[in-house]
């Protein structure tokens, strides 16, 4: 991982942090409590996420479907991807950083797969700024309740091998 891509994290994360409010997407939260920003399998991999597609476009230009190639030979051979294993930071810690963010980054390109619109994840942190609870900003903005999505991507997981 570069410096530039670092950089390009990073600066994802301060656009949650505005977008979600004053509080921003952690604020405070013990490590054992799902953050006000959502599930850390998200805030985590939508942010490497727009690191890999920022990354893809620089030369040599690869695909996200190489890249998720090599996160499933490399990374997550053999792994399920529970994401409601992967909600807190103790969680992504337990499960092990490569295989949590891993993991946090096929459901985040999944997700925005399935609805078809990147600005989504814009509405979403924007809704926990105008202080909706995650769990109904995620309905809201995905049109489905989280446990459908964990599912739906449990599923989806199983199809890769």
């Amino acid at each position: 991982c570069s410096k530039k891509t670092s950089v390009v994290h990073e600066v994802y994360h301060e656009a949650q942090n505005t977008l979600t409010g004053s509080h921003g997407i952690v604020f405070n939260t013990p490590p054992d409590q799902i953050p006000r920003g959502g599930p850390q399998w998200l805030i985590e991999g939508s942010a490497v996420l727009a690191q890999i597609r920022w990354q893809s476009k620089q030369p040599p230009e690869f695909t996200f479907e190489d890249y998720k190639n090599f996160l499933l030979k490399n990374r997550l051979a053999g792994q399920p991807c529970n994401l409601a294993a992967l909600e807190t930071r103790d969680d992504m810690v337990a499960m092990g950083t490569d295989v949590a963010y891993a993991c946090g980054i096929l459901a985040a390109e999944r997700l925005l797969y399935t609805t078809q619109n990147l600005p989504t994840l814009l509405t979403f942190w924007q809704a926990i700024g105008q202080n909706q609870a995650w769990e109904n900003a995620f309905k809201n903005t995905f049109g489905r309740e989280k446990n459908v999505y964990y599912a739906e991507f449990a599923l989806y997981r199983a199809s890769l091998g």
